[in-house]
């Protein structure tokens, strides 16, 4: 295509480059374009121009397009400004065409039908695109032949390559866009809005801080010099065109781009502001004469392009810094081509100049390349080499003698003779196209391929048959050889193949085109899989359903929550899953009695009421507390755990028969009620203390007269139905749940508590006991007396819980479950807003996977959970009624309660069984706040041992924890946290979006978006792998660090002829049957689908086998011996050895607060039943019955 003979005349082909922010043209073989001005062009009616065409101004059908540096910044009243590009594609062809006829006329200066063209375009353009392009070149302007190529394989050209991993950082995005042998990798291609405009912006953030006026020259008639830091002394042009607030604005970018090119520096390194204050200053005049030195923020701002986590005000954002970008894009290649990607990393674009952009880039990746690959940055000294990168490579692609389509290109050329006018496509590079490209996942398959070839040939395109005299035979012809082609291809090669993908990631853009659902799959795998998820999941959709959510009544049993449901059950129907339904429960649940309010009165020393304190939140209550009356003195009892008590004891302050003040948190309402009655208190009163919850008057707070809601069963369901579902009409025996409290409880506010520790006399309280209420010193007491009255009442409630399934494939008899609490006292936002969004979003894109060629192998099951703040009412109930099916069925569960409490810290509480591949999937999700850095990346800088920083036992006021302790399925439920005091608002009227939103800095739908990864990777892994991911030799070490603590013991045990060796042997049992299943594992074929069956079956079951068999449900509902309650625990074995040494220092059970010591019989029951559930784990674990050794 170097130009050639046409008509007998030698002419040279002409190269355009069209981007988003400047358009380069010139003729093939030059080193640089003979053109270069901005792709925005003014815009003015034909009638209000004059009618003479200017230089720079072309008219069309009544507009004047004002084209070129000089023509566009000439002032006209009203003139706009436009650009006929979107996205790096086409959307105005007029202004497109303008901006041709200028090229043509002013700067080639030649006539179009001379010249062969060769023209770049984007990597995501599409085929709709690329013909009515090709129509306009042959049609309107008649040229020979013409050449389309992408801009990457264009750039990698100019630098010498062929493999590489293009950087290209211009005006509208940042984009990493891997090329392998000539070939977008379409899968590859990563986007990010963090670009030149992004700068730009955060530039004029920066003038109105410093309220500096951006001034274009325009407007400047002259100009007076001024010192440093002095206002500006000039003087503006007198009648000044009414020039259009597109035009100004688009003068004053001018101003900012020439600040940016001459102030703007990228630190070397992570930017520190104390760092960042020592370097040197730049000294900078604005066009109206102010000038000032730049510091710090010369660094700053230019630093959101590497960690947009540092820019102020960036409102919960997922984009990518430019080294994220770049590991993101290799990473979603195939693992044989990424060591070619390192190591040809090419930077082009106008944002590469930045001072330092490459050091900084380079520091980046070098740090992120993986140890066995080699790091190779190209990036060109020359500036106008980096600028024009994509125009030169086509001039050098261009100039060649006899050009040949290679991958990534198509060739048009008029064909002469009798059928002169007709078209014909040399080569195409096989996209399809015609949706933008968003959401095209990796393993699509385009169109078959034998091996080794480039990709299937597609039908030439409608431009060919739209009124042009093609030849009707030659159309057929090349139709039976495309479908005999497809036809063999197919048959010889039905794998994908990656670089066949028309997929683009684009980070932070809302895309609500659809993918085509005909088009055909290949196997999908893990990484095609999470390619796949998260191009479908949709950031955007969570902050709003949250937000809506929050503002709409959730009290379990209300109309508004009866609605919701309904609402949510519509919405899984719309998603076409394979199965909704909703089961509802009629459970007991407590409420206020608004006629009769809970009260709290002083007592005098005769038992006299006195003063009643105003209990500033009334509706506050604490479901399922004793109701009645309580007086009693008053005494401070710390968070009231069995520790606490114990000490207050000591301290000469007896719990017994007083009324308990206890601060909020470390353990939940429930426990903290529960430990006092055992110590034989009267109630409990529960406050916030502002050390533990922030209440400054400068940091966004808790108010001091707000009390925290909070549920005091010690357990989870309906405490009237205990070990029953509370199914309509069923009968119950008349027995309540022993975790139900006789004493009673009522949370106070801070103002309250404040009072009421000014009334305390006694001791003082220990430093780690005192708070931060103006209260100097906290004591102890006793106090005055007061009469606590609590006058709830039970009501037969109907709770809903919603299900929708995605039936598996392979195994649909086996269940994975994720669910969100749906329910809330207040509005909510953190405490099930947020996860119920998650979910919704969820069950979207995983039908939108489904819909695309994703076939789970497991059943998907989704459940909104009502009566969750009840303590996980609707979660047990549904445990109880399907005990006999779940616990034989259900994988795993993955509860969304929680989720989002802040963003500084992640904390996974977990089965032991899940730890393994929760480390895996945080190694490949992005922190939301640490731009560049996986989360397990994140975690490790502050710890070492990620799982001391991040793993945490199930709490029992999860819904997790009764999937695990009750059914035997493991679970798991994740939460980000803030680093510091807890999120203040759970639990209370002002849990709003609001609140949310601010104590997150804006970066609630990051946060969210990261939850919603995790646990979408989770269930992706769990539904789809061969094998279940679950690390069944995991106990092993859990029980050894369990005997651990025991073996401390084992002097006093042995002086009383007692003896741990059974624990062990039952230990090691269970050690060599998991390393006996796993080598079974190992050697077996995992096509044997029969095989791998039976496998998870034996590791789904694991957390099963360490439910007692050995007490009742009924009795001790939570069988599990490492979680569970009761005295089959190695809890309570641990606590009751513990009393062999004086005092049981360290117990916590309430033998201790009853003052019982330790009982041999006891032990040894408690032993021989832990020991027997642990070899029977190991029993099962080892299979078949005559595989299992019965030498004990």
């Amino acid at each position: 295509m170097s130009g050639g003979v046409y008509g007998g005349d030698e002419v040279g082909a002409l190269v355009f480059d069209i981007g988003s922010f400047s358009v380069r043209a010139g003729y093939a073989g030059e080193d640089c374009p003979k053109a270069d001005f901005p792709t925005t062009v003014g815009l003015l009616a034909a009638e209000e121009g004059g009618g003479l065409e200017l230089e720079g101004e072309k008219e069309k059908k009544g507009k004047i397009f004002h084209i070129d540096t000089n023509a566009l910044h000439v002032p006209r009243d009203g003139a706009e400004v436009m650009s006929p590009l979107k996205n790096g594609m086409i959307e105005d062809w007029e202004c497109f065409r303008a901006i041709l006829d200028h090229t043509y006329s002013k700067h080639v200066k030649s006539e179009p039908n001379l010249h062969p063209v060769l023209m770049s375009e984007a990597p995501w353009n599409t085929r709709a695109k690329r013909e009515k392009l090709t129509e306009l070149m042959f049609e309107q302007y008649n040229i020979p032949a013409f050449f389309l190529c992408k801009t990457a394989v264009l750039t990698a050209f100019a630098n010498g390559r062929s493999t590489g991993l293009v950087l290209d950082s211009g005006a509208t995005h940042t984009t990493a866009i891997p090329v392998h042998d000539g070939y977008v990798l379409q899968q590859g291609i990563v986007k990010s809005p963090l670009a030149g405009d992004f700068i730009s912006m955060q530039c004029r953030e920066l003038f109105q801080e410093m309220a500096i006026d951006i001034i274009p020259p325009y407007m400047i008639a002259a100009k007076e010099p001024v010192r440093e830091g002095a206002p500006p002394n000039w003087k503006k042009k007198e009648k000044l065109p009414q020039v259009s607030k597109s035009w100004h604005n688009y003068m004053c970018n001018e101003v900012i781009q020439d600040f940016q090119a001459s102030v703007l520096q990228v630190s070397d390194s992570p930017y520190d502001e104390q760092v960042a204050a020592q370097m040197p200053t730049v000294h900078y005049e604005m066009p109206n004469g102010y000038n000032t030195d730049y510091g710090a923020e010369r660094l700053r701002i230019p630093e959101g392009l590497f960690d947009p986590s540092n820019v102020k005000g960036l409102s919960g954002n997922t984009m990518l810094g430019v080294g994220h970008v770049v590991t993101t894009s290799i990473g979603m290649c195939d693992i044989d081509i990424r060591p070619g990607l390192y190591g040809s990393v090419i930077v082009t674009g106008g944002n590469t100049l930045l001072q330092g952009f490459t050091d900084r880039l380079n520091r980046e990746l070098s740090q992120k390349t993986p140890p066995s690959m080699r790091l190779k940055l190209i990036a060109s000294n020359s500036t106008m080499e980096r600028k024009f990168s994509p125009w030169i490579g086509g001039s050098i692609l261009a100039s060649l003698q006899r050009l040949s389509p290679g991958p990534s290109q198509t060739i048009y050329k008029r064909v002469e003779g009798s059928q002169q006018g007709r078209l014909e496509e040399e080569e195409e590079d096989g996209e399809e196209g015609a949706e933008p490209p968003a959401h095209f996942f990796p393993m699509e398959l385009r169109g078959p391929e034998p091996l080794g070839s480039r990709p299937a040939r597609q039908n030439p395109g409608l431009w060919a048959a739209a009124g042009r005299r093609a030849a009707p035979y030659l159309v057929l012809t090349a139709l039976l050889i495309f479908t005999g082609a497809f036809l063999l291809g197919y048959v010889a090669f039905r794998g994908s193949c990656q670089a066949c993908g028309d997929d683009v990631m684009v980070v932070s853009e809302d895309v609500n085109d659809e993918l085509s659902p005909d088009s055909h799959q290949g196997t999908l795998y893990w990484s095609d899989l999470q390619a796949m998820f998260l191009r479908f999941l949709g950031e955007g959709h969570l902050e709003d359903i949250i937000r809506q959510t929050s503002l709409r009544e959730r009290v379990a049993g209300s109309a508004g929550m009866a609605a919701l449901a309904q609402d949510i059950r519509a919405e899984l129907l719309r998603q076409r899953l394979d199965h909704v339904w909703m089961d509802t429960h009629y459970v007991g649940l407590q409420f206020p009695d608004p006629a009769r309010p809970n009260t709290l009165h002083w007592v005098d020393a005769s038992g006299k009421h006195g003063e009643q304190l105003p209990l500033e939140d009334p509706d506050v209550y604490c479901p399922y507390s004793a109701t009645g009356n309580a007086t009693g003195k008053l005494v401070y009892a710390h968070y009231g755990r069995p520790e606490d008590l114990q000490d207050l004891r000591a301290r000469g302050v007896e719990p017994a028969g007083r009324l308990l003040l206890v601060r909020l948190g470390v353990i939940n309402f429930a426990q903290k009620v529960a430990s006092a009655q055992d110590f034989g208190a009267q109630g409990v009163l529960i406050y916030p203390d502002p050390a533990d919850f922030s209440q400054g008057p400068h940091k966004l707070s808790l108010s001091s007269h707000r009390a925290v809601y909070g549920q005091v069963h010690l357990g989870t369901g309906d405490p009237y139905t205990p070990g029953f579902p509370s199914f309509n009409q069923t009968q119950f025996p008349p027995v309540q749940s022993s975790g139900l409290p006789s004493i009673p409880a009522q949370p106070i506010s801070a103002d309250i508590a404040s009072l009421l520790l000014r009334k305390l006399e006694g001791p003082v309280a220990p430093q780690e006991w005192q708070g931060h209420l103006p209260v100097s010193p906290y004591r102890l007491g006793p106090g005055p007396g007061l009469h606590l009255g609590v006058n709830n009442h039970r009501a037969s409630t109907p709770i809903s819980n919603i299900f929708g399934c995605i039936e598996g494939r392979s195994e649909p008899d086996q269940y994975v479950v994720i669910g969100a609490q749906r329910d809330a006292w207040g509005p909510g936002a953190a405490k099930s807003a947020v996860g119920t969004a998650i979910l919704l979003e969820l069950v979207r894109t995983f039908s939108s996977m489904v819909s695309n060629g994703f076939q789970p192998r497991r059943s998907l099951l989704f459940i909104s959970w009502d009566g969750g703040d009840f303590g996980s009412v609707g979660s047990m109930e549904w445990l109880e009624g399907y005990l006999s099916v779940l616990h034989l069925k259900a994988v795993v569960y993955v509860s969304l309660d929680n989720a989002v409490l802040g963003d500084d810290k992640f904390h996974a509480k977990t089965s032991p069984l899940l730890i393994s591949l929760i480390e895996n999937i945080l190694k490949q999700v992005d922190s939301p706040n640490r731009s560049g850095q996986t989360l397990y990346e994140q975690v490790v800088v502050t710890n070492h041992s990620w799982e001391a920083e991040v793993i945490r036992p199930l709490p029992m006021d999860s819904s997790a924890y009764s999937f695990t302790a009750f059914a035997g399925v493991p679970a798991v439920e994740f939460s980000f946290l803030e680093d510091g005091p807890a999120y203040p608002f759970l639990h209370t009227k002002d849990d709003t979006y609001e609140n949310l939103h601010r104590v997150l800095r804006g970066r609630l739908p990051a946060v969210a978006q990261a939850v919603a990864q995790l646990a979408g990777q989770l269930l992706i892994r769990l539904s789809h792998d061969h094998l279940l991911p679950l690390d069944f030799g995991r106990y092993g070490d859990v029980v050894l660090r369990h005997i651990g603590s025991l073996n401390e013991f084992s002097g006093d045990l042995k002086a009383r002829g007692l003896t741990l060796q059974w624990v062990y042997s039952a230990r090691g049992d269970y050690i060599r049957a998991a390393e006996k299943l796993r080598k079974e594992i190992y050697s077996s074929e995992e096509s044997d689908e029969r095989l791998m069956r039976m496998y998870n079956v034996r590791i789904m079951r694991v957390e099963f086998y360490f439910l007692s068999q050995y007490v009742s449900p009924a009795d001790s509902p939570f069988r599990h011996i490492f979680l569970g309650r009761g005295d089959h625990t190695l809890h309570a074995l641990l606590d009751h050895v513990r009393l062999l040494r004086a005092g049981g220092a360290g117990a916590t059970s309430s033998q201790v607060a009853r003052g019982l010591g330790f009982q041999e019989s006891r032990f040894r029951r408690q032993l021989a039943l832990l020991t027997w559930t642990l070899q029977g784990a190991a029993n099962a674990l080892s299979g078949d019955v005559w595989n299992i050794d019965n030498n004990f």
